[in-house]
Formats: structure tokens, sequence, C-alpha cells
């Protein structure tokens, strides 16, 4: 996730904008298993990514079986790299704004709810 909150990062330029948007991501989309003791958020997701190969492509992964290699050491990259490609600055506003079902407020800091004000 450090990948996660560099781009956090270089797209807000501040420190506590990125702590509270990578916070809220993480709340939001239920990924406090990537934090856990043995990440095992990321194992589940790395034994779905074996068995979907196995699947879908068996001559692969029995090639990948035959020379000891492992879905980890490409799919971890992937999914961090997929992630924040589709992650993009109005989709992460979706993910730190409050919706009417939240009962909670923003985890934001207070300076980076202030709305701009419109020119005339």
């Amino acid at each position: 996730m450090n990948f996660v909150a560099g781009f956090f990062y270089l797209t807000y330029k501040d420190e506590a904008m990125s702590f509270a948007m990578l916070a809220s991501l993480i709340k939001k989309l239920n990924i406090s298993g990537f934090y856990h003791h043995n990440v095992p958020l990321a194992m589940k997701y790395f034994y779905q990514m074996n068995r979907l190969v196995a699947l879908y492509f068996p001559a692969l992964h029995s090639t990948f079986f035959e020379s000891g290699m492992s879905v980890v050491y490409f799919a971890s990259s992937w999914f961090l790299t997929s992630f924040c490609y589709v992650l993009q600055y109005g989709n992460c506003l979706l993910y730190t704004s409050p919706s009417p079902r939240d009962l909670s407020t923003s985890r934001m800091p207070s300076s980076a709810c202030k709305k701009k004000k419109k020119k005339k």
C-alpha cells in the first residue's frame, strides 16, 4: 500500500490529506487485512489468482508449478499497478466524501474540506 500512499502524496502534495485518503480508502473498501500479520487479505487474493490461472490457463499454471514459480511473484505488483491506474482524483474524492448513507463525517482534514470560492 506504500505505492497507493505515494500516489496520494504525489496527487495532493499534503501528508495529512494523503494519510486521510489512505485511511478512508482502507475503511470504505474494507481492506485492512493488508495490514494484519501475515497479510491474510493479500494471501486470499493470491490464492484466488492462482486458482483462476489454473482454471483458465492450465498450461501456464503447470509451467509455473514445474518451475517452482508462484503467482505472488507477479500478482502483487500487478494488483497495485492496476489499482493505482484506475484510481484517479475524482474517484479518490468518492472514497473520502461522506455519503448520505454514512453516519460518520468525513475523515479528511478540515483544510481539505473547505469549499473554493466561485469566481464572478
